[in-house]
């Protein structure tokens, strides 16, 4: 039973309108196309594991939490996936790595080749596992409960190709892992199913949502690299004004509702929740302050509370 499923993770949706705001020659945009395709891939490979553990035949209740984000002193502690039986808890590390995967026995860092043969080093996910189960410890007396930790770092696709040792975690292929999990043990239950239920219940209710920031200073851009105006989401060329609700992509010969919406959400998401009307004139390439002044009275009603607020001159 999945008690918190996992989520899109919302850097997929503003990722791609920070590529359409981003001329292809800034230094940032390679970057911002990179870090899109790897939170894609790890979010893909994420959901092959989901599928595996829901259609698995388990022997023993269980209660799955996904995507767990918890405070951890002045950070935070991301847990891809809890696995909680009356026997266990199951502390899952999902990495979706192509290429070679080289492992040292240590828990600090982790060698990849690129079927490229380009060699990059990595954090290693085993020092995750780690961080994620002392965290996981924490949560559990919180809630109440004395069930011993079990961890691994799950991979997958058997594509990936893993050479050497880890000394603390173990690396399981997802297809083997319902036989990783047959033999963890399950001799005597140590807790009853309905206070397991309420324990993963409350831990689930620990998770604080990811919110990214600071994407100006990650990706190097100024509010100067960025382009202005209405934007299709679909070819990312510059719209044309029909109205104040609508415009119309002449590439893509498509009609485009709420643009001035969707760009003022590119401001709130890559540079301030606040704006002032002189910029949110430039920014919507507007022509003057009455015409400003008339979009926003009337996108007023159809933008939701707090997505920007107007600091006038």
């Amino acid at each position: 039973m999945f008690i918190k499923e996992r989520v899109r993770p919302v850097q997929l949706d503003l990722l791609p309108s920070l590529l359409n705001r981003l001329p292809s020659s800034h230094p940032g945009y390679e970057k911002v196309q990179h870090h899109l395709r790897s939170i894609n891939a790890g979010f893909g490979g994420e959901q092959y594991v989901d599928e595996r553990l829901r259609h698995m035949n388990w022997d023993v209740p269980h209660f799955i939490v996904c995507d767990l984000n918890v405070a951890s002193g002045r950070t935070f502690c991301q847990i891809d996936t809890l696995v909680f039986t009356p026997h266990y808890v199951l502390v899952l590390e999902v990495k979706n790595f192509s290429g070679t995967l080289q492992f040292q026995g240590n828990r600090y860092q982790m060698t990849r080749i690129t079927r490229e043969g380009d060699e990059e080093g990595f954090d290693s996910p085993v020092s995750q596992v780690l961080r994620a189960v002392k965290e996981v410890r924490i949560l559990l007396r919180k809630a109440g409960l004395s069930l011993p930790i079990f961890s691994a770092v799950v991979l997958p696709y058997a594509r990936t190709i893993v050479k050497g040792t880890t000394d603390d975690v173990p690396i399981v292929f997802s297809k083997a892992l319902p036989l990783f999990i047959s033999n963890l043990p399950t001799t005597n239950p140590l807790v009853a199913t309905e206070d397991l239920q309420f324990a993963a219940e409350k831990i689930a209710s620990f998770h604080q949502p990811f919110i990214p920031k600071n994407f100006s200073s990650r990706y190097e851009f100024t509010l100067s690299d960025l382009r202005t105006g209405v934007i299709c989401a679909d070819c990312g060329r510059s719209a044309a004004k029909q109205s104040i609700r609508a415009h119309y992509c002449h590439a893509c010969q498509m009609p485009i509702l709420d643009g001035y919406v969707s760009a003022l959400r590119d401001w709130r998401d890559f540079i301030s929740p606040l704006i002032r009307s002189s910029e949110c004139q430039t920014f919507l390439q507007l022509p003057n302050k009455n015409a400003t002044y008339y979009v926003l009275k009337n996108l007023a009603e159809r933008i939701e509370y707090g997505l920007w607020r107007i600091k006038e001159l």
